[in-house]
């Protein structure tokens, strides 16, 4: 019963509709994407498709943080699994930011 309670959580979520609340999570903290790499990957153990999502932005330390939180508020089904920072210069006010998440689908997109 848990189990199938647990996948109920990720049926009837259109992939389209998670994406866009991702941009929008973006725009509301001033992040521009400029580039975004989607793979799609299928788990067979958890019947659960898993879509990652590779973006690399530029940004302040801060937006980018505020970026990841309400991109994850929003997106319940995402889990972020990787961010790495590189500072050019110790007085830059932006950073280099990789970040890497994963999309949790149930139903094939």
């Amino acid at each position: 019963a848990e189990v199938e309670a647990f996948r109920r959580h990720f049926q009837g979520q259109e992939l389209e509709a998670q994406l866009s609340a991702i941009h929008d999570a973006g725009r509301a903290v001033g992040l521009t994407v400029k580039r975004i790499e989607y793979r799609m990957l299928e788990e067979k153990r958890s019947q659960l498709k898993q879509y990652q999502i590779v973006m690399p932005v530029t940004s302040s330390y801060p937006r980018i943080r505020q970026f990841v939180s309400l991109a994850l508020v929003k997106v319940p089904a995402m889990s972020l699994d990787h961010i790495g920072f590189l500072r050019k210069k110790v007085g830059d006010s932006n950073v280099e930011a990789e970040l890497r998440f994963t999309l949790f689908l149930a139903e094939p997109v």
